[in-house]
């Protein structure tokens, strides 16, 4: 995989240096200015900050060239030797000008000294370069490097384009199934929802259905007997200090909790059952209880710390939730007193 992606790269270096040749060929060795650096040019030796000397080509067979188009963009290249042969590589591209005498490099001002249009010398962070025009014959020594190149080239571009394109319909196929994967998952999730949210209301009217009919069905003698059974429930110490307890701390442990639904439980055996299969939550379900046990609802948002808009707020949501149709707090409190 290594020498593929190294071969990849010098394709794709082959192919830069190939647009850089073309520049090479078209830019122009002539100039209108002694500040006019457009063309191409040739660094012929750098002097670095211990003094040492470089001359180009260097010992390892590298050229430096700058290519100075006219709209104030340069492009470094380099040629190498290598064995009997030399070929082109692209090293970085950058903005230039030469403004009020000064020349400017990537943003940042250089000390420059242009001698008469052909040759300057550039010193920057402790490093002077010196950079020269190059002449016709080696602008033509250039061409021929290119020409050569391109041709050796040729096949493995091809073949690197067709593996390309190739890798590219392979994504795109592998995307496209991805796409079609993940929709048909969404469709199935919105089906599955959508089936449970029909039996969870089929659910739902059947169990306001059985309540109704109970209700409707009732005989007077069991009512009349249920009715004094609430009636004593109401009147009990238990009930009397609950009361006392929730106006003096208007805090409930959860021991209290369960303590309530199982006084409850002989007076309204159906309610707590009733309730949590609609699936609301145990907020809600607290809140409901306590509307059961008829305590007043500023009680209530002391108890669940919450206010009273809060606590009216989750009365009319839970009306909508189990009626699925819109409906007031009010219209909870009448349901909770049916069960």
């Amino acid at each position: 995989m290594t020498q593929n992606k190294n071969k990849q790269y010098n394709i794709v270096s082959a192919i830069f240096a190939t647009f850089i040749s073309v520049m090479l060929l078209t830019a122009c060795t002539s100039h209108s200015g002694e500040h006019d650096l457009t063309g191409v040019w040739m660094r012929e030796r750098e002097v670095l900050p211990d003094s040492t000397i470089v001359t180009y080509p260097n010992e390892m067979g590298q050229s430096f060239y700058k290519v100075y188009s006219d709209d104030g963009t340069y492009y470094l290249v380099y040629m190498q030797r290598q064995g009997d042969k030399e070929h082109l590589f692209p090293q970085h591209t950058a903005t230039w000008e030469v403004r009020d005498g000064l020349y400017i490099e990537r943003g940042d001002t250089m000390d420059a000294t242009i001698h008469s249009g052909d040759s300057m010398t550039v010193r920057w962070q402790g490093t002077t370069e010196t950079w020269r025009r190059i002449t016709d014959s080696e602008r033509d020594h250039i061409t021929e490097v290119s020409r050569v190149e391109m041709i050796q080239q040729a096949k493995d571009m091809e073949a690197f384009l067709l593996a390309l394109s190739r890798k590219e319909y392979a994504w795109r196929m592998t995307l496209l199934w991805w796409t079609i994967g993940a929709a048909c998952v969404i469709a199935l999730s919105f089906g599955i929802y959508g089936w449970l949210m029909r039996r969870k209301k089929k659910e739902i009217e059947e169990r306001l259905h059985e309540i109704e009919q109970r209700n409707q069905l009732m005989p007077k003698k069991v009512a009349d007997a249920q009715a004094e059974v609430v009636a004593d429930f109401f009147n009990s110490d238990y009930y009397v200090m609950l009361r006392q307890r929730i106006q003096d701390t208007g805090r409930l442990s959860t021991d209290e909790w369960q303590k309530m639904e199982e006084a409850l439980r002989p007076i309204y055996p159906d309610f707590a059952t009733t309730l949590r299969s609609f699936r609301i939550s145990e907020v809600e379900y607290q809140v409901s209880l306590l509307l059961k046990l008829r305590i007043p609802l500023k009680d209530i948002s002391t108890v669940m710390c919450k206010d009273a808009t809060t606590i009216s707020s989750i009365r009319s949501r839970l009306y909508q939730k189990v009626f699925q149709k819109k409906g007031g707090s009010r219209d909870w409190d009448d349901f909770i007193a049916t069960l």
